[in-house]
């Protein structure tokens, strides 16, 4: 533990205590206006002061799968991934542990709680690291590999325990190995550098004060290349380095990372990956923010948590098991792991099948074609008597017509043919509305 750690860890305490004693004191009389959690996990506004529009904070800004709301109501730091530092991050001592976010030592023995935890629940051992262990054979470099296999099997340096110098043992890269290592923790993987040509084992190829992974991943500019945007200035003059928040920690790479470009407390408080150096002063050593997530949290690199491994009976150690679907309920357990469901209990429910129904012992009745009959001989009588046109009253189209015209309408005879036998059919239509009176007649 540094001093700086440390430092923090009691500042924390007194600060969590002075609230609490704050709270209890006004308690009565006040309520805090926040969000808390129902019976479910929803938000639910807690004050008589109006709720705000935009509703509950949703964000995770430090990724440890709490949202920023719950931090909030629980007092955990929503930009901090292990708010106390003893190693489990702040969602998986909710979920997981069921250790206080905010207590290192939470049960007061002078341990931390993931030594605590790893004490109860060990970690499987490597399944092949006893045949090569000899404890008699000579291991010059005390990383735990005897000097002949390093030699002959591992194919590292006898002589030093990190031959790679990217921060592990040679025990750990050989039993332990991360599934995308990043040797100069800028953000880009070894193998993703070596395509690309630049220096796995450099943060800043080019020197242009910009890092792989900054140029890489957040501003497209050319890692091999200082001055791929301009013939006269170097790349780091060249892009958007806008600090809004004056946290130390520009935008661009703010956004990159999920935090908050008007609040300086995630950059100078800030710490993405847990590894107890803050996020400006990563962004100033030239290392990614997130970079010691993995080793610190996921040493396997699948994206579940070493703890909630563990806890699941799954291997922190062996990044395949991350598809593996050991309850066949079509979610795998790196989704168990996002969903916070358990990977052994089913989640799947299958549709119902519909029955066909069948009614026993009948026979499917038999569908017969008749040929059709011939077709009866249609005689058309002809109509010799004209049908008697029963007369309306004679004077209907002329008082209609007045009164349309009285209106300012006009008067139109329309003739349409007979419909069918019908004879003489008289229709009348006014549109009084726009003082047009039309008549409709129809002739023989």
């Amino acid at each position: 533990m540094t001093l700086r750690q440390f430092s923090k860890r009691w500042f924390k305490l007194g600060h969590t205590l002075q609230v609490a004693a704050f709270a209890s004191f006004i308690g009565s009389q006040t309520t805090l206006a926040q969000y808390v959690p129902d019976t479910s996990n929803q938000p639910v506004w807690q004050s008589s002061d109006p709720e705000p529009e935009s509703g509950a904070d949703w964000s995770d800004h430090d990724l440890d799968g709490l949202p920023a709301w719950y931090e909030s109501w629980l007092g955990t730091d929503p930009v901090l991934y292990d708010t106390d530092y003893d190693g489990i991050n702040d969602g998986d001592e909710v979920a997981t542990t069921g250790t206080n976010p905010l207590n290192w030592d939470t049960d007061g023995n002078g341990q931390s709680d993931l030594t605590d935890f790893y004490t109860a629940n060990p970690p499987p051992e490597p399944e092949d690291a006893t045949s090569t262990e000899d404890p008699l054979a000579p291991d010059t470099d005390a990383d735990g590999l005897p000097d002949e296999f390093e030699s002959n099997t591992s194919h590292t340096d006898p002589n030093n325990a990190d031959s790679d110098s990217n921060g592990r043992s040679d025990y750990d890269d050989y039993y332990y190995p991360v599934s995308e290592p990043d040797s100069d923790t800028d953000g880009v993987s070894d193998s993703t550098e070596t395509t690309e040509g630049t220096d796995p084992t450099t943060v800043d190829t080019d020197g242009d004060s910009l890092t792989d992974g900054e140029e890489t991943n957040i501003f497209n500019t050319d890692p091999n290349n200082p001055n791929s945007l301009s013939n006269q200035y170097t790349d780091w003059h060249m892009v958007d380095l806008t600090d809004t928040d004056g946290g130390g920690v520009p935008d661009r790479i703010e956004q990159y990372h999920g935090l908050n470009i008007y609040d300086a407390n995630d950059d100078v408080n800030g710490d993405l990956d847990g590894d107890g150096v803050t996020n400006t002063e990563s962004y100033e050593n030239g290392t990614d923010l997130d970079a010691n997530v993995t080793e610190t949290y996921d040493r396997d690199g699948d994206g579940m948590t070493d703890v909630w491994e563990v806890a699941n009976g799954l291997n922190p150690d062996a990044a395949s098991d991350a598809s593996a679907d050991p309850d066949g309920d079509e979610a795998s357990n790196v989704v168990e792991f996002q969903r916070g469901t358990d990977p052994h209990v089913s989640d799947y429910s299958a549709p119902e099948e519909v029955e066909e129904e069948t009614i026993a012992n009948e026979e499917p009745e038999e569908i017969t074609y008749e040929e059709p009959a011939e077709e009866p001989e249609v005689v058309q009588e002809q109509i010799t008597e004209e049908p008697e046109v029963k007369e309306e009253n004679p004077n209907f189209l002329t008082d209609f017509g007045s009164g349309c015209a009285g209106l300012g309408g006009l008067l139109i005879l329309v003739p349409i043919p007979p419909i069918q036998y019908a004879g003489y059919v008289l229709a009348a239509i006014g549109v009084i509305a726009t003082g047009v009176g039309v008549i409709v007649e129809t002739i023989p």
